[in-house]
């Protein structure tokens, strides 16, 4: 099947993060206030097409820091459902081209029905997209994505995002 890591602890470590970095985004509302919100971290907009449908949030999330770049857009459909696109790249100092692969540079669609019904799809081979980052400043990045990205559980089940494009503040 796939080799995915050499040290049997690192996938589970890395599971345990994207967990934790949904479940982060999913808990974050917005003030119902008046006053103006000062949230660095949720400005943007993140639009791209799986298998074909549209998809869209102004719901975004973008950290930028020692050389790592994670753009995470989460959409709420309806009910219960949600759905996430995250993009992770390392070794960020400038706009520019970074391939998506497994491990390194990533991207990652998560889709949840109901809360127990969570369906995570991953860049599990090489060469499984491209991320353009076609502005990058101290305060906010702009960019393009494509990726094709496989089921966790059952890599048949594969998404092909394509036309894909974020915008975010740090």
């Amino acid at each position: 099947m796939y080799k995915l890591f050499g040290k049997p602890g690192k996938m589970f470590s890395q599971i345990i993060l994207l967990i934790f970095l949904g479940l982060l985004l999913g808990a974050c509302s917005k003030s119902s206030t008046t006053e103006p919100e000062d949230d660095n971290n949720s400005n943007g907009a993140m639009t791209a097409s799986l298998n074909g449908s549209n998809w869209s949030t102004d719901e975004v999330v973008a950290i930028f820091s020692n050389g790592i770049l994670s753009i995470t857009g989460q959409a709420f459909p309806g009910g219960t459902r949600s759905e996430q696109i995250q993009l992770n790249l390392q070794g960020v100092s400038a706009a520019g081209t970074f391939q998506l692969t497994f491990t390194g540079n990533s991207g990652r669609v998560s889709l949840a029905t109901s809360p127990t019904d969570i369906r995570t799809y991953l860049t599990l081979d090489a060469n499984s997209g491209v991320v353009e980052v076609t502005e990058l400043t101290a305060t906010s990045v702009t960019g393009t994505f494509t990726m094709t990205v496989k089921n966790a559980n059952d890599p048949t089940d594969v998404i092909n995002v394509t036309n894909g494009s974020f915008s975010g503040t740090f």
